[in-house]
């Protein structure tokens, strides 16, 4: 039978004792310091810009809403009048949006007459002036 034995003429794994070799330094240098910094500070920025346009977006689209719904109550206020004589020009300011609508009647051949309203809202989004046209047909009772 053979045993493993270790040879006396191999070099030892163990280290020799005596003074400890130096270890290599851990951490970052200079320059690889000032590439991530100048890499975060590219990142911060670009997120700041895209926010700046994420708000102005939301400020457009939260003033497309309130016209929207100015809109949608002036048009049911003309449509709730019973009379069709009732509906007739006009022009006010609501919530700081200029509205304005023209009516124009309309007689039907054999058919029931109505009123066609034409609505315009005028308001500010952002940095422009924005115009929405809506147009309706309302029956006479």
């Amino acid at each position: 039978m053979r045993t493993l034995m270790r040879s006396p003429l191999l070099p030892s794994r163990r280290r020799p004792a005596g003074p400890a070799a130096p270890r290599a330094r851990r951490g970052f240098t200079v320059v690889e310091a000032i590439v991530a910094i100048v890499m975060l500070a590219a990142g911060v920025l670009a997120l700041v810009s895209s926010s700046v346009v994420v708000l102005n977006e939301m400020t457009v689209g939260s003033q497309n809403a309130i016209a929207a719904s100015v809109a949608a109550q002036r048009l049911e206020l003309l449509r709730s009048y019973n009379l069709c004589t009732m509906i007739v020009a006009g022009a006010d300011t609501n919530r700081g949006m200029a509205e304005s609508w023209e009516v124009t009647p309309v007689f039907a051949v054999g058919g029931q007459p109505s009123r066609t309203i034409q609505y315009t809202i005028t308001y500010k989004a952002g940095r422009t002036t924005r115009d929405q046209k809506f147009t309706t047909n309302v029956p006479c009772t």
